[in-house]
């Protein structure tokens, strides 16, 4: 995972990488051919321990969950990607608008 960070001297470092757990996946399976749901479960060693719930994107049918990018070999596979993670970014952030003044 690949994250901003902001030290306790407060600098921000934006492209912070984090390791995840991800205990489901076969035999290290890192290309993922369709769709595939992975489970993080967030404890002590999770880099998203300590977050806030208010700070993870929320879905009204789920508990919190937060999306971050996947990056593949394939450029054009990267292109689709990023179309599909600024929809998903813009219609999640209507959302929350939404549902703050709501």
């Amino acid at each position: 995972m690949i994250r901003q960070r902001r030290t306790l001297e407060g600098e921000i470092i934006p492209h912070q990488i984090y390791d995840m757990e991800l205990p489901h996946l076969r035999n290290d399976q890192l290309f993922f051919p369709q769709p595939t749901i992975v489970e993080h479960i967030i404890n002590s060693r999770s880099p998203l321990y300590g977050e806030q719930n208010n700070r993870l994107i929320i879905y009204r049918d789920y508990q919190s969950y937060q999306t971050y990018p996947i990056e593949y070999q394939k450029q054009e596979i990267n292109k689709h990607i990023q179309i599909l993670q600024q929809w998903l970014e813009n219609n999640i952030e209507k959302d929350s608008i939404n549902d703050e003044t709501g």
